[in-house]
């Protein structure tokens, strides 16, 4: 039976967005203290970069500002904050979809 941390990694793969939500985790809680109260201190991370690596994913602020609304503010805790950025990665993936051709 594969270690326990094994098989998180697994589940976690499965949508793509929660893995990437667990890159940017520590990314956020580097750069910023809880309680998170708005979306500017949120892109914290971006003061010195354009784009934030997540994973398999590249984030920069615009999709962070059209991803995930101010309504979603203030975060409290990491419980919340992990909710935050999986709806919002998720939304940024559903929008992706959206765009392609339809057969």
């Amino acid at each position: 039976m594969p270690p326990q941390k094994d098989v998180l990694l697994d589940v976690l793969r499965m949508n793509p967005s929660m893995e990437a939500a667990a890159y940017a985790l520590p990314i956020v809680e580097r750069a910023v203290p809880y309680p998170i109260e708005d979306l500017g201190s949120l892109l914290a991370p971006f003061a010195r970069r354009r784009e934030v690596k997540v994973g398999e994913r590249t984030v920069n602020a615009e999709q962070v500002k059209e991803f995930l609304p101010e309504e979603c503010f203030p975060i409290a805790d990491r419980e919340e904050l992990i909710s935050r950025l999986v709806m919002a990665l998720e939304r940024e993936r559903m929008s992706v979809i959206a765009s392609l051709p339809r057969r």
